[in-house]
């Protein structure tokens, strides 16, 4: 998987080398995730719904949920990157590793993804499309974050960079990813919910539709970090050794 090259970017390449990364990889992959989200899974069951607001101010309860989530979501998007350039470069990867990659970026990730919300925010204020095409550009600030480390602002400007002159590819890579995220947590919701589990659903419901969350994250954060790569490769004529070298 090294040999790429002075290759161009292709979003079936992307896409394919992708599933095949997420489903040779998936009992290390899984693990992962389902360590990243415990914290969340475990709390689940004790509340029956924690995203429950009936106005007024909000509990502190689901501040601390929401907040939880979007810091685990980030320390799994970092760990699977991780894991993931492991595997491109012909090495297994490993759970407790990853994890501890995803947990020494979560607050430089916690920034960007504060920012590029804005961002993309006040780009949709315009119309829908102007925030689709920030969000385009932003697509792999992430990676960029985990691999290279050039700060907030810098992770910003890279995935901007990276992604001229691909962004139409990019957008229909997010679009089949969200897709397909989509489609796994509907199927999920209909498996897991009050008419399939009856009287267990309450307890079970929300845990299991984390542990789905978890998954299809997984899912979206191996595709976007194999983009990083190809992209890069595209560009700057990079094997894998060489972007990943700064894990050495």
């Amino acid at each position: 998987m090294s040999e790429l090259s002075n290759a161009r970017f292709r979003m079936g390449s992307v896409l394919g080398r992708g599933v095949s990364t997420f489903f040779a990889n998936f009992g290390v992959l899984i693990t992962i995730a389902l360590i990243a989200f415990t914290p969340l899974i475990l709390a689940a069951l004790v509340m029956t719904d924690p995203w429950a607001y009936e106005g007024g101010p909000l509990p502190t309860s689901l501040i601390v949920w929401s907040l939880s989530s979007y810091l685990l979501t980030l320390v799994l998007y970092a760990a699977v990157t991780f894991a993931t350039f492991q595997t491109l470069r012909g090495e297994k990867p490993a759970v407790v590793v990853s994890l501890a990659q995803g947990l020494s970026r979560i607050l430089p990730l916690l920034a960007i993804y504060i920012v590029s919300t804005v961002l993309v925010g006040l780009a949709s204020l315009l119309f829908i499309i102007p925030g689709l095409i920030v969000y385009t550009m932003l697509w792999v600030a992430i990676p960029a974050a985990v691999v290279e480390r050039p700060g907030v602002f810098g992770s910003l400007k890279r995935s901007r960079e990276l992604t001229k002159g691909s962004r139409w590819s990019v957008f229909g890579i997010i679009l089949l990813t969200g897709l397909v995220t989509f489609g796994v947590q509907w199927l999920a919701g209909l498996v897991f919910s009050e008419s399939a589990l009856g009287a267990a659903a309450p307890l079970f419901s929300t845990a299991a539709t984390m542990a789905i969350v978890a998954l299809t994250g997984t899912f979206s954060a191996v595709i976007t970090a194999i983009g990083y790569h190809d992209l890069r490769a595209a560009k700057e004529g990079l094997k894998v050794e060489d972007i990943a070298a700064v894990f050495d």
